[in-house]
């Protein structure tokens, strides 16, 4: 599959560092947020006992290496793999190819703890693997260009954005050996968190991704626990909590995540949260 998207992507053989960088705040630890393509060279790239007091992550593109975390257990690392260095926990990076090529993304400590403390990201294993689809470099070559031309004032619904970046390459994410079936459901879920503005006809999308509409929701339902638009719904709700915590007003946050109006945006928020929007707001700004 990677070298089938490098015959797409050509320009990713020859990819050099490019990023973007921002900070919100006065607190670079809280307020860094950036992202973008980074090339290593073997050997003299490789970070040891590195302490980071922010969040960071890459997805490997190119290359193989090895991953140590503070415990000294190790993982191999090759096209794929979604690594995360987790706020002031030592850890190893060793770069062994001169192929090496990585998407990174890292973004403040408060705002891992915020994701951390909403279950929003896996933290139970520093390294998965994604899978890599057309899909999946296209979104991180938008998101990256989008970045570099981000004003100051857009920079908080940028930062958003990273966050997303992060939880939707942990949905296209699996720590084991998967069957078609599972990489149809993840797909399915990918599509599910993504474009939550939209309407998505589920005959629709079982049928792109190779399954009956009966048996999608079914096995879905049976592997994660929820109904294809439940999931829809529980992404649509984190991202307004996210939206509404770094100052999108209600009724355009609705908007934003697919209601039509305010009126059952809040309803839905408050169903699932157990709260309204503007209450949630109060407690969590005065935390």
């Amino acid at each position: 599959m990677l070298e089938e998207i490098l015959q797409i992507y050509p320009q990713l053989r020859l990819q050099k560092n490019e990023g973007s960088y921002y900070r919100l705040g006065d607190d670079f630890n809280n307020g860094v947020m950036s992202c973008g393509f980074m090339r290593k060279e073997k050997g003299i790239d490789s970070e040891k006992n590195l302490q980071l007091q922010f969040y960071s992550c890459f997805l490997l593109l190119s290359g193989e290496g090895v991953y140590r975390d503070k415990q000294g257990n190790e993982y191999r690392l090759q096209p794929g793999s979604l690594v995360q260095r987790f706020p002031y926990e030592v850890h190893t990076t060793e770069v062994e190819s001169e192929d090496w090529l990585e998407f990174f993304v890292n973004f403040g400590k408060s705002s891992f703890d915020y994701l951390q403390g909403m279950n929003m990201l896996p933290t139970k294993t520093p390294v998965r693997t994604c899978i890599i689809t057309q899909d999946v470099i296209q979104y991180l070559i938008f998101e990256l260009e989008n970045l570099k031309k981000a004003r100051v004032e857009e920079l908080p619904i940028f930062l958003l954005e990273l966050q997303k970046m992060v939880i939707q390459l942990h949905n296209n994410s699996i720590t084991n050996t998967q069957c078609k079936q599972d990489a149809a459901i993840l797909k399915a879920k990918n599509v599910l968190a993504s474009d939550l503005e939209k309407d998505i006809p589920l005959e629709s999308l079982a049928q792109d991704i190779g399954m009956s509409y009966e048996n999608f929701r079914k096995v879905f339902r049976e592997t994660q626990g929820v109904s294809p638009m439940q999931y829809r719904t529980s992404q649509r709700i984190h991202q307004a909590e996210l939206m509404i915590l770094s100052g999108v007003s209600i009724k355009e946050t609705a908007i934003l995540v697919g209601y039509a109006d305010s009126y059952g945006f809040s309803r839905q928020f408050k169903k699932t949260t157990g709260i309204s929007p503007a209450a949630y707001r109060s407690v969590k700004t005065s935390m």
